[in-house]
């Protein structure tokens, strides 16, 4: 199932801020999930509805840096702003994790 969240399509990883090491070949190393991309290949997470949290954390973070312009970055494309799409994701998970928290603590009360 293709993920339509948001209104937004799925990045390229060529267009992604997560994205380099590029060779001549256009193979590059994602750096959300350390894990061989090509530039012309959609993201990794296009077809999934949720991200890992420990991912999401990651996209949440750097966007709060590149909205606030603070703080170093330690990426090629440092000043671009994290995908929409990803940070849809992102804000999704934490929602859900908020939740479940809310959850336990009814639960245990």
């Amino acid at each position: 199932m293709k993920n339509k969240a948001f209104g937004s399509r799925p990045p390229y990883c060529g267009d992604c801020r997560y994205f380099c090491e590029e060779s001549t070949d256009g193979e590059g190393l994602c750096r959300l999930i350390n894990a061989t991309a090509y530039d012309d290949a959609p993201c990794f997470f296009s077809d999934e509805t949720t991200i890992p949290a420990y991912i999401a954390e990651k996209v949440l973070h750097d966007y709060q840096k590149w909205r606030r312009r603070t703080g170093k970055i330690r990426l090629p494309k440092r000043r671009e702003m994290p995908s929409p799409f990803l940070i849809g994701l992102a804000i999704d998970e934490g929602i859900r994790a908020i939740r479940r928290e809310d959850l336990r603590r009814k639960f245990y009360k």
